[in-house]
Formats: structure tokens, C-alpha cells, sequence
């Protein structure tokens, strides 16, 4: 989701722009965002940083301003741009890190949105329980075949991406941590609304080989339990919901999707309802699929 916990300001200096961005996480989140990011620069994968406060604050970073818009659906779907991001995915997972990153247990995440959610009282408390109950069934299936730990961007959403048209550059990187070794490539593939040829072909590019079956199967619990995690996220920023709330009103997610991705300022109340409630018919679609 959108990064509510930082102010970005644009300078321009001899005819260059740069990025200032000022951190406003707790300090440990800070501090593994500004050493991770910078180890990713160093790597071509984010944004070149020219300055980072090396007090123990970790509050600034002064880095490249992208010209460029992130990406578009159209352009996360092609192929082209999937090369790219298996590629990234694997040389973020390769980072040599000195330190020790928090791990994102994906239950545990979703449990902790969940009540912040149930504290609000929102009016669709009971399609939240249902999920709930699903996706302890899912996270058994996960949990016995689990993958390894790597790191993770865990926000690997097109806003958060651009395409140079030579290369892709990934930015906010607060919520970076351990994860699944399929969380980011699941998380591209539901943002980016892939159907599963497209995963597939996702898959192989970062297998560097035919994905079988046990890991199609797992990356498809992984994108199950990621959309949990995306609607449940969703709704933490919403206060209130009409009392009159029509779930099949908002059945078309890539065509929000769309404009949350190409609208950095696409942060309306209307619009994150309908991406919370459009997803969440997605999921509770390929539930009926899951094999239990």
C-alpha cells in the first residue's frame, strides 16, 4: 500500500532533480529501509542514494528522482517487464546483509490487521470471520510445505516500481524483512492482475526452469494468503463503510487497480473500499479452487 509514513520533497540542483525523503517510521523500521535500500542501489535495483544520515536517527535519505511513471498494468503484464522483475526479485533475495532483518510471518500479519479492522467495528465484520477461518486452512497447507526465508520487499506493487525502459528501479522499502521465498512474486502478480499462464511464465523466469507442480501449488497458496494480507491492509485505512454495501458492486479489481497504480495521490476513501472489496471477491473465487 501507499507509504502514509513518510513526506517526499523534489530539489533541483545544477538542472538535476533529486528525492528527499524523510522517514517517519520507528527507528528500527527506518534503519533496515535506509541499509537496504542503499545495499539495492549499490545492486541497480533501487534509486542511487547521494546521502543518508548516518546518526543513529536514520531520518533522511537523499537519492535519484525518477522522471519516469510507474508502471502502468499494461506494462506490468508484459513480458518484457516480467523478465525484469523475476530478476530484481532474485538479486534482492541475494543481498549480502550484514545485519539482522525482522521476519513477516504472514498469519501473524494478517491477525494483527484483522483486529485493528475488528476494532473499528466496520460493517462487514462477518465476511472477515469467513476469511479468517479460510485462510487457517490455507496457512496449514503453507506451513507443511514451506519454502525459505529471504529477503523480501513485501510491497512489490507497481506504484512502487518503474520502468526506465532499459530497467526497472524499485522504491519504499520500509516494509522490507524476511518472507517466503514466492511473497514478492506473488504480491507482482495479484497487483499486476496476472492470469496463470502469466504466473507461470513469472515463475519459470525466476526459477530459471519449469516451475512443477508442488511449486505452482505453493505460489498459489503464497498468492492467496498475499491477498488476505492486501485487503486486510486495505481496510486498516478506512474509518467507515456505507451502511448500504453491495459486495458485488465492486467486482472489477484490475480496473481499480489500475488507477491506484498510475495515481500516487489515488488514495480516496471510494477508491481503497473498492480495492479491499473487489479483492476480496477475487479471493474468495479462488478459494472455491483450493484443495484442501
Amino acid at each position: 500500500m501507499e507509504d502514509y509514513h513518510t513526506t517526499h520533497n523534489i530539489y533541483t540542483v545544477n538542472d538535476s532533480k533529486y528525492l528527499v525523503r524523510i522517514l517517519k517510521e520507528p527507528l528500527l523500521i527506518r534503519q533496515n529501509e535506509v541499509i537496504v535500500h542503499s545495499a539495492a542501489a549499490d545492486k541497480f535495483i533501487a534509486p542511487k542514494i547521494y546521502h543518508h544520515q548516518h546518526t543513529k536517527e536514520f531520518s533522511l535519505i537523499i537519492m535519484d528522482f525518477i522522471p519516469e511513471s510507474t508502471l502502468s498494468l499494461e506494462q506490468a503484464k508484459d513480458y518484457y517487464t516480467i523478465d525484469f522483475i523475476a530478476r530484481k526479485v532474485k538479486s534482492i533475495q541475494e543481498l549480502d546483509l550484514n545485519f539482522t532483518l525482522r521476519t513477516r510471518n504472514l498469519f501473524t500479519v494478517i491477525i494483527e490487521n484483522y483486529e485493528k479492522i475488528k476494532n473499528k467495528n466496520l460493517i462487514i465484520d462477518p465476511i472477515f470471520e469467513e476469511i479468517l477461518d479460510k485462510v487457517k486452512i490455507i496457512y496449514q497447507k503453507f506451513e507443511n510445505n514451506a519454502r525459505p526465508l529471504v529477503i523480501s520487499h513485501n510491497d512489490l506493487h507497481p506504484r512502487n516500481i518503474f520502468f526506465t525502459g532499459t530497467d526497472v528501479i524499485i522504491i519504499d522499502w520500509e516494509m522490507v524483512g524476511f518472507n517466503d521465498q514466492f511473497y514478492d512474486l506473488a504480491v507482482y502478480s495479484l497487483c499486476a492482475c496476472l492470469n496463470e499462464k502469466d504466473d507461470f511464465y513469472l515463475l519459470k523466469q525466476y526459477l530459471q526452469k519449469d516451475p512443477c507442480s508442488d511449486d505452482m501449488q505453493h505460489f498459489n497458496i503464497v498468492k492467496l494468503l498475499a491477498r488476505v494480507t492486501y485487503v486486510f491492509s486495505t481496510f486498516e485505512f478506512l474509518n467507515h463503510i456505507p451502511e448500504v454495501l453491495s459486495v458485488e458492486s465492486f467486482n472489477n479489481f484490475e480496473y481499480y487497480e489500475n488507477i491506484f497504480a498510475q495515481d500516487s495521490t489515488a488514495n480516496s476513501s471510494e477508491l481503497l473500499l473498492a480495492l479491499g472489496v473487489s479483492q476480496l471477491q477475487l479471493f474468495l473465487e479462488e478459494y472455491k479452487s483450493f484443495k484442501i
